[in-house]
Order: structure tokens, then C-alpha cells, then sequence
């Protein structure tokens, strides 16, 4: 298969400081935006688009957040058609540019009700208004009638079609102002996917850069967002994609009547999962869902699940320690010692995130208490004959 534009940007990407887990988000965030209001998947008697809330958190700025979000900024505004917004607005005002029909370069009149909301501190960015956030947590999801808007003072408008997508920038300190109880037990944080850095990469002073080959792989890239671009219409799920969503949601389901989580996150993961399937399969450039895109989308939703414990305080453990006695148990307790990478990731979703799991997987290999068996349907691990004498 030749290169994605997932895999361009990463490429192009590199280069920077940025850890690879903001420059992976921004590159979904940056198709999800492109995609827009064209691309859905009938769910019900309503459609879901794949739009998307996304929030960078690093605790420094060693992390170099706001880079990712700025070049997905600029390689958007290339696309004819996409409405940005960014810098400083109430969200009133994100409502006002929503409804303004734009012209583009070729004298098109834009009149989509789509737009993402570009922002480097979403502190910063939003005005802190508490009845502004329930609206933002409103207008994630789509709605069938017009978005009425309606206030004693400013313009009263309708908006039809609201398809909305944000990706943004912070660190819990600044987030405090603007994230209280009502909007972390209200439903704006189980709507936006947390990213958490995961790495530090070395150090670059791009002083040394060959500005000509950059151009090149830019240029590149936005040839490929643009066939995204051109993506139009209802994305289908095969078969066995299907098989495959309702095996991991109708047992998560049942598990989540068994769990107490104040956010809502786990309640609303299955959304996140069929949109995120949605953006790696036009990432292919198919409308065709297959089940290898949901199972991307699977793991890639449940490995943020732990990132969520900085607002709710149920902190996982993540220590690589207490991960390989996990999936030691979890092996111990199964027929044949073996169970796939899959079932780990999706039995432990509330313990650990996928970064950490591998980081345990290597030291229980590398101590010789684990086995990696390469199988059709993926990567498994069995316990090895010198794990079950010491557990035995």
C-alpha cells in the first residue's frame, strides 16, 4: 500500500520536537476537518459525521503543543471550501462565523455551517463563559432540524447542517479556570479526546533544515488532502467490519453498567470509535469501513482512556510494574495461556494505555516470561514454561 496521508504528515513531521502522538492527532483532526460536513455514516434514523474535539495536554512547553495545531491550520486554509476560526472568541461569535457565508478564491459562495475551531490554549481562546461551553458541547452533535439561535441582544439566525471540530491546546493549570464540574460531568470532556504526549523527542534547532526538500514534502501532502478532500457521500461498514464493532461494544456496554465514571467518556467511547473509523478509512481514500479501520479506531480510542484521570481522579495505574502483573494474570487465567494483544487492549482498557502496555510486553519478553506468537488475526502473547513453574 503506498503512503497515506497519515503516513506523509508523520514523515514530514519529524523533524520537529513535537511528540509523534500530536502530530498522529493532528493528522486525523486535519482529515476529520477536511471531510466536513460531506461524509457520514447513517446511524439510525440520524447521521454521524466525523467531526472531531481534540485537546493536546502537555504539562510544559518542552512539548511543543502548539506546533501541530498551527500546521494543521495552515494546510487546511490551502483546501478551498473548509471554514477555519481561531484566535480569541466568545462562542457566541464562533455561532456568528458559522452562520456568515464566505467566498473563496474562485468567487464560490461557501455556505456550509461546518467549521473547525483552531487553538494553540483553549484557556486563552474561549471566553470563560459557562454557558458557552454547554453550547459547544451542544453543537458536537449533529442535529437533524436547525440549530436555532436566539438571544435577547445580537442576531437571530438558523443553522442548518452544524457540523463542528476543534482541535486545541493546554495544560491542566490553565484548564482550571475553564473546566468545572459542569463541564467535565456535563459532557464537553466525554466529547473531546485527550492527548497526552508520548514521548520527549531530542532536541532541533531547524537552523540546519533543507528549506527546498520541506517545501517539496509540503507540497506533496497537500496534494493528498486534497484527494481527502474530494470525498463525498455515506461511508458503508463490510460485514465483518460490523462483526467486529459489535463484538467490542456489546461486551464493553455491559461492563460499563458495572462501572461509576463521572465524565462520561466511557459512555460515549463507541462514538468516538465509529468516527475515528471513519477518518483512518479516508485516510485510504475508501469509503468502505473495513475491520482493520475498526480495529485501529478500537485501540487507538481506548488507549486514551487513562489520560482522563487528570479531571476525574480515578487514576490508573500505570506504572510497568503493575501492568506485566495485569497481563500476567490475565494470561494466567486464560485456556492455554495465550491471549491476543486485541483482548488485553480492550479487557484493560481502565488500567493502562497502549504506550505503557508495550513498554511492559518488552520487559516480560525480555525476562523470559512471555512468548510472541505472530497469527492471522493479529499479535498474541503466552506465557512461557519458566512463568508457570514460578506461578505454580
Amino acid at each position: 500500500m503506498s503512503d497515506t496521508f497519515v503516513d506523509l504528515y508523520l514523515k514530514h513531521t519529524n523533524i520537529y520536537e513535537s511528540p509523534s502522538s500530536f502530530w498522529k492527532w493532528a493528522a486525523y483532526s486535519t482529515i476529520s476537518t477536511v471531510l466536513r460536513d460531506k461524509c457520514y455514516i447513517k446511524n439510525g434514523d440520524s447521521l454521524l459525521f466525523p467531526n472531531l474535539y481534540v485537546l493536546f495536554i502537555a504539562e510544559s512547553s518542552g512539548h511543543r503543543k502548539n506546533r501541530p495545531i498551527e500546521f494543521s491550520e495552515s494546510l487546511v486554509n490551502q483546501i478551498p471550501g473548509i471554514k477555519t476560526i481561531s484566535g480569541r472568541a466568545s462562542v457566541p461569535a464562533i455561532l456568528d462565523e458559522l452562520a456568515r457565508t464566505e467566498t473563496n478564491n474562485n468567487g464560490k459562495v461557501i455556505k456550509s455551517n461546518s467549521a473547525t475551531f483552531f487553538a494553540t490554549e483553549l484557556s486563552a481562546a474561549i471566553v470563560n463563559d459557562p454557558e458557552g461551553m454547554k453550547t459547544l458541547t451542544d453543537i458536537y452533535d449533529y442535529k437533524q432540524n436547525p440549530y436555532k439561535h436566539r438571544l435577547r441582544t445580537g442576531p437571530s439566525f438558523d443553522l442548518q447542517r452544524v457540523v463542528f471540530s476543534m482541535l486545541s491546546g493546554s495544560n491542566e493549570d490553565m484548564l482550571h479556570g475553564l473546566f468545572d464540574q459542569t463541564v467535565i460531568r456535563g459532557g464537553f470532556l466525554a466529547r473531546t479526546l485527550l492527548i497526552t504526549p508520548n514521548e520527549f523527542r531530542p532536541s532541533n534547532s531547524l537552523l540546519r533544515i533543507d528549506h527546498d526538500a520541506l517545501k517539496a514534502s509540503r507540497e506533496i501532502l497537500l496534494q493528498h488532502l486534497r484527494k481527502v478532500a474530494q470525498l463525498t457521500g455515506e461511508f458503508k461498514l463490510e460485514e465483518n467490519a460490523v462483526e467486529e464493532y459489535e463484538n467490542w461494544y456489546n461486551p464493553f456496554r455491559q461492563d460499563y453498567a458495572k462501572k461509576k465514571e463521572v465524565s462520561g467518556i466511557v459512555g460515549r467511547i463507541h462514538t468516538h470509535v465509529l468516527k475515528v473509523a471513519t477518518v483512518v478509512a479516508a485516510n485510504e481514500l475508501t469509503q468502505c469501513i473495513q475491520k482493520r479501520h475498526i480495529e485501529q479506531a478500537i485501540e487507538e480510542c481506548l488507549s486514551l482512556m487513562s489520560n482522563y484521570s487528570i479531571f476525574t481522579m480515578n487514576h490508573a495505574k500505570t506504572e510497568i510494574g503493575s501492568i506485566g502483573g495485569i497481563v500476567i494474570t490475565n494470561l494466567f487465567e486464560t485456556k492455554n495461556y495465550m491471549l491476543s494483544r486485541k483482548v488485553l487492549i480492550r479487557n484493560n482498557w481502565q488500567n493502562f494505555d497502549v504506550d505503557l502496555l508495550d513498554k511492559a510486553l518488552i520487559a516480560l519478553e525480555e525476562a523470559g516470561f512471555i512468548v510472541q506468537h505472530v497469527m492471522k488475526d493479529g499479535i498474541h502473547y503466552q506465557l512461557t514454561k519458566q512463568a508457570l513453574d514460578m506461578l505454580q
